[in-house]
């Protein structure tokens, strides 16, 4: 074998290989709407080396305890003016349009000055909220600060275990999701707030609850239990104890309610009567504020239309539910092949959102984008392709159907943060999901950025009042 022939030969092979990746497009050629041929560019054989963000500034992240302010002076109301574009904690809004929250901070107000009244926050996400991550630090907080406690919304039978709660149901329920690859689908589209319905078989079933060791404090401060149901014949009746109270009649969605002094660490509700629909027990405390966690593994956030539109509405009515989360984008990530998959997810989310203004024509919703996910990209581990495009279209169909958006992505610090959550022990070695700790610092921050929104909107209402009394002392 001639040495000089193999030599050339190699030269050539790394010379065709050079002047591919020079010219080769960096986001690949998109083969179809799934599937996008890649190859290394030169920079990336020339570079071996990739750089991870810190994310030690989360460690920081503390719990405010003072932080509604009942008279904002000129200091703190230029704080809370000051929209540092750089600033990726706040909330985003579609050319600055705060007031889209207003209606729900007024309701906040309300539960603060009236204490008599309990309104919802209901939080959908993907797996990374299961579990009451991120949803339960966040309900802890706003009930201290507005008032409330329990655990929120649970469904009759909870297949992840979550840690405001404990639950076992009796073996004849079932669970229906319109949600996921591997959920058992109803005959139906009437799966309520909760995309997901719940029914036993014979004429008897149970629901044994016991108060969480390892939720918050005020997880276990129950006092009052409300079954949200539906398609029964007035010949059911649901007890805890010795309290007893008859399901009516009904073809839509309709809620009892069972209030206590308090209750034991251990309680069971049991049925007695033909199975109604269940399409969520909420287990609460007094007037205030909660948070009900609605994780829907393996989604992506396209499923809300599927639900039976009158009945969703008429449970979102009769919860009172005043701000909606939507907490997407991971799922969609393993799925995307190029931009045309990317406008698509886009156009079908905003159909979501539009479709949730119509269900809860009440609430505001703020959608939050998905955190950073690492996977192997040429060999190295890296933020998954196309991130931040879905990020962006997630943040364009909220400002196009009027809604909030909050972006995590930006929160943890972008690109390749991901592996520094991790080092720090706020994240899981699978690079995708938060522990514990990294969801309560990601909730914080979040709560921070709500309060500080909030903070504002009183600031302003302030301002109207002295005018209007100025006004009326002319």
């Amino acid at each position: 074998m001639n040495p000089k022939k193999v030599f050339l030969f190699l030269l050539a092979c790394l010379l065709v290989l050079g002047i591919t990746a020079s010219f080769f497009p960096e986001d690949g050629i998109q083969i179809t709407d799934k599937y996008t041929l890649r190859f290394a560019n030169l920079k990336e054989m020339l570079n071996d080396t990739i750089e991870y963000k810190d994310a030690s500034f989360a460690l920081e992240v503390k719990r405010d305890s003072l932080f509604i302010r009942d008279s904002l002076n000129i200091a703190d109301s230029l704080k809370i003016f000051r929209n540092d574009p750089n600033d990726s904690s706040r909330i985003k809004y579609h050319d600055a349009h705060k007031e889209i929250l207003y209606p729900f901070f007024a309701a906040l107000d309300s539960v603060r000055e009236n204490e008599n009244e309990l309104i919802r926050v209901v939080h959908y996400g993907d797996s990374q909220i299961e579990g009451d991550r991120i949803s339960g630090y966040l309900r802890d907080r706003l009930q201290e600060l507005f008032g409330g406690s329990g655990a929120g919304l649970v469904p009759a039978v909870q297949p992840i275990a979550a840690a405001s709660v404990f639950q076992s149901a009796s073996e004849n329920w079932t669970r229906y999701a319109i949600f996921g690859t591997i959920e058992q689908k109803a005959s139906h589209k009437r799966y309520g707030a909760m995309l997901a319905v719940c029914t036993y078989e014979g004429n008897s079933a149970s629901i044994r609850f016991s108060k969480s060791n390892i939720g918050y404090p005020r997880n276990k401060e129950i006092k009052t239990i409300r079954v949200y149901y539906g398609k029964t014949d007035g010949k059911t009746s649901v007890s805890v104890g010795e309290k007893t109270i008859d399901l009516p009649a009904t073809e839509s969605v309709n809620v009892v309610k069972l209030s206590f002094e308090s209750l034991p660490n251990v309680f069971t509700l049991n049925f007695r009567g033909p199975s109604p629909e269940v399409y969520g027990i909420a287990l609460d405390g007094g007037p205030g504020v909660t948070v009900d966690n609605i994780p829907m593994r393996g989604s992506a956030g396209t499923r809300f239309t599927a639900v039976e539109k009158a009945g969703y509405k008429k449970m979102m009515s009769l919860m009172n539910t005043r701000l909606v989360l939507m907490e997407f984008g991971g799922n969609m990530l393993p799925s995307v092949g190029g931009p045309k998959s990317v406008e698509k997810y886009k156009e079908e989310f905003k159909r979501q959102l539009e479709y949730m203004k119509e269900v809860a024509p009440e609430a505001a919703i703020i959608t939050i984008g998905p955190a950073d996910m690492s996977k192997s990209v040429n060999g190295k581990l890296q933020t998954y392709p196309y991130l931040p495009e879905v990020r962006d279209a997630l943040r364009e169909a909220s400002f196009e159907t009027g809604c909030a958006f909050w972006d995590m992505y930006a929160v943890m610090g972008g690109h390749n943060s991901m592996p520094g959550w991790v080092k720090q022990g706020l994240a899981g070695k699978d690079y995708i999901h938060f522990t514990r700790k990294g969801s309560e610092k990601m909730a914080e921050i979040f709560t921070q950025a709500l309060i500080n929104d909030y903070n504002e909107y009183r600031f302003l209402q302030q301002m109207k009042r002295l005018r209007e009394d100025a006004e009326a002392k002319k």
